[in-house]
């Protein structure tokens, strides 16, 4: 009976280890990089006629949707810190600028 407990976590623990191997390999790549998406969530800000000298880069998620994988990427305003400017870079480097 021990040994027959035995074989079953021995083989629950494998096929644990085997499907969390798995899903770190299923996660997606960027292929465009963080260091090159921000001079192009810039440009798309300055486009938008933004006065970058106003606002900071506060915080960068990588996310998927439908449309593709992108960085989102979110300004703060420095003075008040709760007007927001939004930014989505996607890995072909199309943006979309929201919360002006």
């Amino acid at each position: 009976m021990k040994r027959r407990i035995k074989s079953l976590a021995i083989i629950f623990m494998f096929s644990w280890f085997s499907l969390c191997a798995f899903r770190a390999y299923a996660d997606e790549v960027p292929t465009l990089s963080l260091k090159d998406s921000i001079p192009i969530s810039e440009k798309a800000l300055t486009q938008a006629k933004v006065d970058l000298t106003k606002y900071y880069l506060y915080q960068v998620e990588y996310s998927l949707s439908s449309d593709g994988s992108y960085w989102f990427q979110t300004y703060r305003l420095r003075s008040s810190g709760s007007n927001e400017i939004f930014v989505k870079v996607y890995m072909n480097a199309k943006t979309e600028v929201s919360g002006i």
